[in-house]
């Protein structure tokens, strides 16, 4: 199914949102950077891994990435770990 074009409202509504998602997305890695200095090695590799599998996917079409559920479910593993480590 062809698309139509989108008209300029709609481009400055996905540019602004595209742009959102970076900063929110920045954000997070900052975040886990720093949680990397108070946590184990092993949480340490749990984020790296988190971090890098994120990152494969920067650059992958919209179609191409894995569902909403899929990533929200590899956050909800390592906020589970991190919680764990600090006893909650």
């Amino acid at each position: 199914m062809e698309q139509r074009p989108l008209d300029n409202e709609e481009k400055v509504r996905m540019n602004d949102f595209i742009d959102d998602r970076k900063a929110q997305r920045d954000k997070l890695l900052d975040a886990l950077n720093v949680a990397k200095i108070y946590f184990s090695k092993d949480l340490e590799k749990r984020i790296e891994q988190f971090v890098e599998w994120d990152e494969a996917f920067s650059t992958t079409e919209e179609d191409d990435l894995p569902s909403v559920d899929v990533w929200w479910q590899k956050e909800r593993e390592l906020r589970a770990a991190i919680k764990y480590e600090i006893g909650i």
